[in-house]
This record gives C-alpha cells, sequence and structure tokens, in this order.
C-alpha cells in the first residue's frame, strides 16, 4: 500500500476533527434548569435579539470592510499568507503545512481576550442587547483575519455567504448541525455568486441561531452585577465559532494545495 503524504494525513486528521465536532454538537444537550429559564424569556425578547443579530452581521459586512481591513492589516496578512504557503507547497512537510494554521490560531487569542473584557465590563453594567454589536464585531474581525491568513478575500458576496453558514453551524445543536453543516458542504462546493436576497435571508439564519444560542445569556446580561455572567458567555461562543472556521478555511487551503500538487482529497461522508 502507497504511503500517505503529510497533506493526505493532514486532511484526514482534520475531516476526523469535523465529525468529532458535529457529534458533539448534536449530542449536546442544554440543562433541564437552563431550558426552563429560557422557556419564561418572552417571545418578543427571542424576536429583539434576532433582529438586533441580524442587523449586526449586515451593519458589519457594509459599513465595516474599511475598519476591518486597516485594524487587520490586510496586505501584511496577504504576504504572510504567501509567504507560508509557498514554503508548504515547496516543502510538503508537516511542519510547513501546520505552520500557517498555527499562526491564525495564535493571532486570535488578542481578540479572544478582548471579547471577554468586553462582555463582563458590559455585564457588569446590565447591558446586554448593546453589547451584540461589539460582539459580532470582534467576531466577525476575528473570521475576516483568518479568511485573510488562509488566502481568502471575506468581502465578496459568496465568502459573506460562506462566513454566515460557517456561524450558523458553529452554533447549532441537535440535528439541526447535521443539516447545518451538510448545507454548508454543499456551498463550499458551489462556485454561484449569490443574490443580494439570499446572503439578506441567510443572516436572519444566522441571526435567529446566534439569538436561540445566547438567548439566556444575553437576557442575564441586561440585569447589573449578575450579568457579568451572561458576558463571560461571549469567549464561549467566540471559540465556538472561531474552531469551526479556522478548520474549515485550513481545510480549503489544503484542497488548494492538493490541486497545485495533483493530489486528491477525499471529502468525509457526512
Amino acid at each position: 500500500m502507497k504511503r500517505k503524504s503529510p497533506l493526505e494525513r493532514e486532511w484526514e486528521r482534520l475531516c476526523r476533527k469535523e465529525a468529532a465536532l458535529d457529534r458533539a454538537a448534536v449530542r449536546a444537550v442544554p440543562p433541564a434548569w437552563k431550558a426552563g429559564l429560557e422557556a419564561r424569556v418572552p417571545e418578543k425578547a427571542l424576536k429583539g435579539l434576532e433582529s438586533a443579530f441580524a442587523k449586526g452581521f449586515s451593519l458589519v459586512f457594509q459599513h465595516g470592510a474599511g475598519i476591518i481591513g486597516k485594524t487587520c492589516g490586510t496586505e501584511k496578512l496577504r504576504q504572510q499568507h504567501d509567504a507560508l504557503h509557498r514554503a508548504a507547497l515547496a516543502t510538503g512537510s508537516r511542519r510547513d503545512l501546520r505552520r500557517l494554521p498555527a499562526a491564525s490560531r495564535t493571532a486570535q487569542l488578542g481578540s479572544l481576550a478582548l471579547t471577554t473584557a468586553e462582555g463582563a465590563a458590559l455585564g457588569l453594567l446590565g447591558v446586554g442587547m448593546p453589547d451584540i454589536l461589539l460582539f459580532l464585531g470582534v467576531l466577525l474581525r476575528g473570521i475576516c483575519e483568518t479568511a485573510l491568513r488562509f488566502g481568502f478575500d471575506w468581502e465578496s458576496p459568496r465568502e459573506q455567504l460562506i462566513i454566515l453558514s460557517m456561524m450558523e453551524t458553529a452554533v447549532s445543536r441537535g440535528e439541526e448541525r447535521l443539516a447545518c453543516s451538510a448545507g454548508l458542504q454543499c456551498l463550499l462546493t458551489s462556485k454561484r455568486t449569490p443574490s443580494e436576497e439570499e446572503l439578506k435571508a441567510q443572516m436572519q439564519k444566522t441571526g435567529a441561531a446566534f439569538a436561540s444560542g445566547m438567548l439566556f445569556a444575553k437576557f442575564v446580561q441586561g440585569l447589573p452585577v449578575v450579568g457579568v455572567a451572561g458576558g463571560l458567555m461571549n469567549p464561549v461562543f467566540y471559540r465556538r465559532v472561531m474552531q469551526v472556521v479556522q478548520l474549515q478555511y485550513q481545510k480549503r487551503w489544503l484542497r488548494q494545495l492538493a490541486g497545485q500538487k495533483g493530489v486528491f482529497l477525499q471529502n468525509r461522508q457526512l
């Protein structure tokens, strides 16, 4: 049997990790006390939260390009990607295949610390809903920076649709996770450009997923002093989303490398 290359072994490792994340999300069941409290939150509050998240996505994507570009250092990140990509393409070694992902993970530590401090501070003051735009700003900056590090331009409508789908997948639980994961894989294999209506519809879907997942946290965060507990859910969701984002961009980058090296990578069965 032909020995597998480092590229193939790295691909299979990521596929196993992706499958494990999906299985864990499917099995995840909220504790009874949390489900009971969430059931008492008014329907109006849930709808307001869904709207706030959807509007947050729209604002950041439509008006935050310049700010994100400046804070991320777009050109510098592209240069770093090119250098690490050339090294991985030239040697194909496990070490060079992991240098780019490692740099991306390290870069997220600052954003994680920022969203932790911001969520805790606003929670202490009893600020819940206004925190959403700040949280999404930090989160989307981290995602866009990750896209650039792996060589993808996040400003195109197609890439924004993929980002929103990754975010929805990351926060989904139960059987919904499998549906979202399968939908994401279909989207990644498609080359079409989405319409404005499709992009807006995905913003609504992702907003609803975030609202459902963070309902209790944001409701509690609106209470002075004890709201710090809700604010500390920001880094939890930040890590959850970035785990999926990092994995998917790494897989897409490996596919590019494989294409340039003439290697076929078998995608996992969902």
